[in-house]
């Protein structure tokens, strides 16, 4: 039989004594009290982004009860009324958890009733040992609320419930949408109803305000477990203030289907991203911001790239970037394999990189007469030489972020990629892949399906691989833009010497012609045009110096 722990703490206020025995709370201390180990700092987010919270004046007479899975951990929160030393009223949190995500269930059937704050009281520091042994809990007149697709699902007061009622019905509409759950019993008001998948009023009033406050929630908006963790990972990255479970906890969030752009652009947009993108802020901090939208939002490190290079001074942006990525990267040492999510979106915005440099993009005419020579080819757009520049720069980034997972990651997926591709005009392969991943490998179909077919707007990329000594990658891309590979990139990727052509990827690649290859071909011009005409020029020769004696003849006489 499994045991496991229930650990807990309180709200720390100071006690003052009243003369009948009792107490009251002189203030807020800002420590947590009756703390029987060490509080996991995934909770103490949770608390601090609302996550438990009641508003003010959301205290019922009754405790109010709220159950909430935390990363890896179950917690429950009795929330009491209690007084000032004013006479004002104060809601105090006593704070049950356990390690492990299914014990919300065991903490409710600890005790036949919770108890509630009491500064007296002195856990033992091992915390309290239980069975947590699960029993079923009948569901058959809550079966409606399995099946309502609302965000936030409100009981009505008026059908007796209890919380392990609650916590059944959470639970179960968690493992249809594959994420935490939450729920708050008896409450009358709380910060963040939406950050609640069930919610049991204390009374007909507080439902139906309740229900005003979630339909003023934006449309667009989606309920995300560990929102308040993700915004506190993205200010304690930007301060460059990086802990194993920020890190953590942007990788959940990149790992649920629920999270995309939008969802990133909110939060960061909370912190002025937009802003300072828009505006030109090139402050270290919202560089930093910057950086880190670049992470998540793949899409974006086109622009961002961009953005450094026309800054004042872009090298104190480079310098800021640098140093976001450096503190995330010690972390991310440590736990690559654990950290999928993050990776791809790093591979993906690489993907995403090489699109934006053979896109041909919007210009005015102040820009056509900006030139830019990229060996013998004319560039109308001066952002593909500077993003070029900056691609080259961020991937050659000592301890860089991008630099680490392009060789660790990166090649290797383009080198099987590039061999994929004849296949991936059959139903279903290019659906696997990312939209940034996609895309690139779409644009380049055609030239493996009609192998003459070139495109000049695919010299950077040969560039850029070159420059990154990526021969083989060079060689592909020059084979695509300019019909050939110079020699000195087909010398590398060619095992035999001499040889003119050669397949790599699937794509036959053609050597460019040196001046041995034009005088070879001289010499067998000559050679085949003597021996196709050796009649003519026999004949050609007997008339010259048939002439020649006729002219000689003439002279003498």
């Amino acid at each position: 039989m499994t045991m496991i722990y229930i650990h807990e703490f309180s709200t720390g206020i100071e006690v003052k004594r009243t003369p009948g025995g009792g107490w009251e709370s002189g203030g807020f201390t800002g420590k947590y009290i009756n703390c029987t180990r060490d509080i996991p700092q995934q909770i103490l987010n949770a608390i601090s982004s609302g996550k438990f919270s009641l508003s003010e004046g959301g205290l019922p007479e009754e405790p109010a009860i709220v159950g909430r899975q935390v990363g890896g951990y179950s917690v429950v929160a009795v929330v009491s009324r209690g007084r000032d030393d004013r006479g004002r009223s104060l809601p105090l949190y006593r704070y049950f958890w356990c390690e492990g995500k299914d014990y919300i269930e065991a903490i409710l059937r600890w005790k036949d009733k919770l108890p509630v704050f009491d500064p007296d009281n002195k856990p033992p520091s091992t915390g309290h040992r239980l069975n947590p042994d699960s029993q079923t809990v009948q569901l058959d007149k809550f079966r409606e609320y399995l099946h309502d697709s609302s965000p936030t699902i409100v009981i009505s007061p008026k059908k007796r419930c209890q919380p392990l009622i609650l916590n059944a019905i959470a639970k179960e509409r968690a493992k249809k949408q594959g994420e935490d759950y939450s729920w708050a019993y008896n409450v009358a008001a709380l910060e963040n109803p939406w950050y609640f998948q069930v919610i049991y009023p204390a009374s007909s009033e507080a439902q139906d305000l309740f229900k005003e406050v979630l339909a003023r929630r934006p449309r667009d908006s989606v309920f995300i477990s560990g929102e308040g963790e993700i915004k506190t990972a993205i200010k304690a990255i930007i301060k460059g203030r990086v802990k194993p479970e920020h890190i953590n906890n942007l990788e959940s969030a990149l790992a649920n289907p629920k999270v995309d752009d939008k969802f990133w652009n909110k939060l960061l947009d909370g912190q002025a991203a937009s802003k300072a993108y828009k505006d030109k802020i090139y402050s270290e901090t919202m560089v930093m911001l910057l950086t880190l939208k670049a992470i998540l939002i793949p899409k974006f490190l086109p622009d961002f790239l961009m953005w450094m290079q026309t800054a004042p001074k872009p090298d104190d942006c480079w310098e800021s970037c640098h140093k976001l990525q450096a503190s995330i990267l010690a972390e991310y040492k440590k736990n690559t394999p654990s950290l999928p999510s993050l990776t791809r979106n790093i591979n993906d915005g690489i993907y995403s990189l090489l699109s934006r440099l053979i896109t041909t993009p919007k210009s005015s005419q102040s820009d056509s007469k900006i030139k830019h020579k990229l060996r013998g080819l004319v560039h109308s757009k001066v952002d593909i030489p500077q993003l070029v520049k900056a691609t080259q720069s961020l991937l050659n980034e000592n301890d860089g972020l991008w630099s680490l997972v392009y060789y660790l990651y990166f090649a290797k997926d383009l080198a099987d990629s590039l061999t994929q591709i004849p296949d991936l005009w059959q139903p279903g392969i290019i659906t696997d892949y990312s939209e940034e991943k996609a895309e690139f490998l779409t644009h380049l179909q055609p030239f493996w399906k009609y192998p003459r077919k070139t495109d000049k707007k695919y010299l950077p990329l040969a560039q850029l691989f070159e420059e990154l000594s990526f021969p083989h990658f060079a060689a592909i891309f020059y084979q695509i833009s300019t019909g050939n590979v110079p020699q000195n990139i087909f010398n590398q990727v060619s095992p035999k010497r001499g040889v003119k052509k050669g397949i790599l990827f699937k794509m036959t690649l053609i050597r460019q012609k040196g001046w041995g290859d034009h005088l070879h071909s001289a010499l067998d011009a000559g050679i085949d045009f003597v021996t196709e005409n050796l009649i003519l020029i026999i004949r050609v020769m007997v008339m010259c110096e048939t002439f020649r004696s006729e002219i000689g003849l003439q002279c003498l006489k």
